[in-house]
């Protein structure tokens, strides 16, 4: 994912966590249904893109070449396996900073 300064920001505060601390954050919130979603490239490439282009579901249909539906579709899987509807603001930043934590552990745990 390209980054953003906010996004940035999250990934510099989780690489400044020493390993066990970035195992222990991984292993008390990144659940199996979490980490499905993140290994589930479709659903990864469209969170991404929906970040990129900040939480703007027309903005990033047209960028990333996907039909509105398919996109709705996408978000409303990730909300059913996660609880996380990430048109809202605080669910998409808790996703934000699990895709972080998961992709800064994957190879630790």
């Amino acid at each position: 994912m390209e980054k953003t300064k906010k996004t940035r920001f999250i990934d510099n505060f989780i690489s400044s966590l020493n390993g066990d601390e970035k195992v222990e954050l991984a292993q008390k919130y990144l659940t199996p249904s979490i980490i499905s979603v993140f290994e589930d490239e479709e659903l990864k490439q469209s969170i991404d893109a929906f970040f990129l282009n900040n939480l703007n579901i027309s903005e990033t249909s047209r960028n990333a070449f996907m039909h509105r539906n398919t996109l709705l579709y996408r978000i409303d899987k990730i909300h059913k396996i996660t609880g996380l509807n990430i048109r809202e603001f605080d669910d998409a930043v808790t996703l934000i900073v699990l895709e972080t934590i998961y992709e800064k552990t994957k190879n630790l745990i």
